[in-house]
């Protein structure tokens, strides 16, 4: 078996990071950090239209 290998099969096996202590956003890996951060982008976004909407009306 290669070093590679032998690697690979360990980190399948056990992991190396714990994610006991891990805030919530990235429990599950970057993923939910993505999402997060693409809501914020979406509310920003929102905000600026609504904020110009008003504006234009007023």
């Amino acid at each position: 078996m290669t070093t590679s290998a032998t690697s690979a099969a360990r980190t399948a096996a056990a992991p190396t990071r714990s994610h006991d202590n891990a805030p919530a956003a990235y429990a599950h890996g970057p993923l939910l950090a993505i999402i997060a951060r693409r809501r914020r982008y979406a509310r920003s976004v929102a905000t600026t239209r609504v904020t110009a909407a008003l504006r234009r009306a007023a």
